[in-house]
């Protein structure tokens, strides 16, 4: 029972955590698609990991993370006002590098896909 909760309480903040970064208002943050792959969330609810990711090299999303941990506090009492829940986790966002890897895996899959055509 407790891992359905924490899976439902994952999907409910990755949803909204998406929907209040597109909101903010930062130029730094609104001028690229930021996506949010995964989030990983404590037995306790007490603490979370959001996995964040750009088109863009791993050190823009580095930067992008840092951006957004700064604004962790704004985006977390946002999140508080959405979702129904006792406490509200600590945010930790952290950058990862998979939409680079899937436009990556991407472009195998259709080099692969153009030589088994040209054969």
């Amino acid at each position: 029972m407790l891992k359905v909760r924490v899976q439902k309480t994952e999907e409910n903040i990755k949803r909204e955590v998406t929907f209040i970064i597109n909101e903010l208002k930062d130029p730094r943050i609104t001028k690229t698609f930021i996506g949010v792959p995964k989030v990983i969330v404590s037995n306790d609810v007490s603490s979370c990991k959001v996995f964040v990711s750009t088109i863009k090299s791993l050190g823009y999303t580095s930067k992008i993370a840092n951006l957004l941990q700064k604004a962790s506090g704004l985006i977390r009492f946002k999140l508080g006002k959405i979702l129904q829940l006792r406490t509200i986790p600590k945010i930790r966002f952290i950058a990862t590098n998979s939409a680079e890897y899937a436009i990556n895996m991407c472009k195998i899959l259709s080099d692969i896909s153009e030589v088994s055509h040209i054969n």
